[in-house]
Formats: structure tokens, C-alpha cells, sequence
């Protein structure tokens, strides 16, 4: 296989990229070069294993936990991403194992994004068990609505859902509530006026959200390309002039990833934080959209989605 540096991988990210979509095994979303790159830039850290093939592509960083060297993926907080991408796993799977087998300064390899049983999970155990002993890691669960149908979908939900999202509606609308689309507005600009409200929500008062350590970094560091190639999708509730919510997002192929949504303290009796899912559920769908991602399963958002999708850790041990 042929080594690359980082960098040069970031430079070409449609190569990346070309490859997830002709994964078979991954959540093609996470494993992007939208969230991969942005959270390995953020949290990652060197030197990287890069390596290419005429089958595929892999990317490792390199992580320390509790006296043990470990390879990861370039996802090494959510574990979404799978850290090896390409048509062809088996073959690709193989050639990865062996150059990792020679590598030098790791006890640990963390095979992350795996859809069990897929041909690339498949691939992976095969390739790496041969020479080591493998575990099973974490799950991850993510929550996703089918928005092919959308007048399905919404029949598809309960009563009482159903009649508090159209009082809601009615409620927003008498006192004045309206939702602005900022999809073109500059990252930087965009992000500052959505913390302004993070700033005065739940989230902020906990330092979470977007004032979750380095998190406003990730979604401004994200929100760059995004929004460069029109794939941005954010927009924020306004009362009299006053920002008091708002909903970040993206699309790729045929999904809308959700990234974060939240509102000012102060304004619960609006359920501005549904009435912006609403909005941002039905705008999607009206422009070809057919998979809502809301992301990690949270029990909120089980009154939107339609099923999960999980994924899985496979750890090596050398």
C-alpha cells in the first residue's frame, strides 16, 4: 500500500470521499470527509497512518488510554467514522492488517463505524484476526426518519404529537414567531450569532452545546466546506428581531444530518425547539431529501424518528 501524509488526504478529500460512498458497511454520513476531517482536526492527534490502494483507503491517528498505545480512527470521540473506506474490503481489509502488523508503537487498534455483519465488517474481522485477538466495542445509535413520504411520515405519528407540533404552530404564528434560513451565511458570522443564543439556553448555562469545550471550533471548522460547496443548512427563530433559536445541519447524497439545535431560556411556552425541527424536516423533504439523521439516540428525538441505525467497535489487541 502506498503511504500518504494527512494532509495530502485533506488536499484530495473528494478521493476520500468517493470511496465512503462505495463503502458497504458504514454510516456514509460520519465516515465523510465533512465529519471525519473536522473532528480529527479538532481532536486528533500524530503521527497519522494514511495509506491508499487501488481498493480503497485507510486513516488512523493515534490516541493513549490507561497505559495503552491505540490506532484509531479519525473519529476518536463519537466513533462514527470507520477509518477504512473503499469498494473492495476484502482485499483492502488485508493489505490494511498487514501494514499495521509492522507498524511500531501501538497495543491497540480501534475499528470504528462498523455496520455488523456488512461486507466490510466481515472483511475486518477476517483480516485482523488472523494474527490478533479481537473485542467487541461500543455501539453507537443513531435515530433517522424516513422523509421520502413526508405526509406518511407525519401520519405516522402519535395523536398527541401530532396536536401539540400544530398548537405549537398556531401559538408561534399569533405571537410572531418566524424561522430565517441562513444556509449562506459566512461560518464564522454564522456560528458567532448561533452561540449568541447558546449563550442563553440550558445548554450554555451547563457548557454544553456549542460552549462544550472545543465544540464551537468542530462546527466552524465543519461549517467551512459545508457551506463553500451549499450543502449548510442552519436556520434561526426569531421573536421581534430577537434570535431565540436555532438548528444546524447538513446534507450529502440523500441524507440531513441534524447537528445541533437550542433555544434561549425563556421561551419554552413557544417549543421553539420543535417547531425548528419541524421546519427543518419538511424543508429538507420538499427539496428530494429522504433520510433525517438525527444523530445519537436522545429521547427527544424519538417523537421524529422512524428507526435507528447503530454501528460498532471492533478493538484488535497485537
Amino acid at each position: 500500500m502506498e503511504r500518504l501524509d494527512l494532509e495530502a488526504l485533506v488536499a484530495a478529500r473528494g478521493d476520500w470521499d468517493r470511496q465512503v460512498d462505495l463503502t458497504r458497511g458504514t454510516d456514509h454520513w460520519s465516515s465523510g470527509s465533512d465529519w471525519a476531517f473536522s473532528t480529527h482536526a479538532i481532536w486528533g492527534t500524530g503521527p497519522e497512518v494514511v495509506l491508499r490502494s487501488s481498493d480503497g483507503l485507510a486513516a488512523f491517528g493515534r490516541l493513549s488510554m490507561d497505559g495503552a498505545d491505540a490506532l484509531v480512527g479519525l473519529d476518536p470521540i463519537w466513533a462514527f467514522a470507520s477509518p477504512i473506506v473503499g469498494a473492495h474490503p476484502r482485499p483492502l481489509a488485508v493489505d490494511v492488517a498487514d501494514v499495521l502488523n509492522d507498524e511500531a508503537g501501538w497495543d491497540l487498534v480501534f475499528l470504528t463505524g462498523l455496520v455488523a455483519e456488512s461486507p466490510l465488517d466481515t472483511a475486518c474481522i477476517e483480516a485482523f484476526g488472523r494474527r490478533h485477538s479481537l473485542f467487541a466495542g461500543p455501539e453507537a445509535v443513531r435515530l433517522v426518519a424516513d422523509v421520502s413520504d413526508i405526509d406518511r411520515w407525519w401520519a405516522d405519528r402519535g395523536d398527541k404529537f401530532r396536536r401539540n407540533i400544530r398548537r405549537a404552530r398556531r401559538y408561534a404564528d399569533g405571537e410572531g414567531l418566524i424561522v430565517e434560513v441562513v444556509d449562506g451565511w459566512e461560518p464564522s458570522a454564522l456560528m458567532g450569532r448561533l452561540l449568541s443564543v447558546e449563550e442563553h439556553s440550558w445548554k450554555g448555562r451547563e457548557e454544553s452545546g456549542l460552549l462544550g469545550g472545543e465544540m464551537a471550533e468542530f462546527y466552524t471548522a465543519m461549517a467551512g466546506p459545508l457551506q463553500a460547496s451549499g450543502r449548510l443548512r442552519a436556520a434561526v427563530a426569531l421573536i421581534d428581531g430577537i434570535d431565540v433559536g436555532f438548528i444546524l445541519g447538513a446534507v450529502r447524497g440523500d441524507t440531513y444530518r441534524g447537528l445541533q439545535v437550542s433555544f434561549s431560556g425563556g421561551y419554552e411556552s413557544f417549543s421553539v425547539g420543535h417547531l425548528l425541527q419541524d421546519h427543518e424536516l419538511h424543508r429538507v423533504a420538499r427539496s428530494g431529501i429522504t433520510r433525517y439523521d438525527l444523530g445519537m439516540d436522545m429521547p427527544y428525538k424519538h417523537h421524529w424518528s422512524s428507526t435507528t441505525e447503530e454501528t460498532r467497535t471492533v478493538i484488535v489487541r497485537r
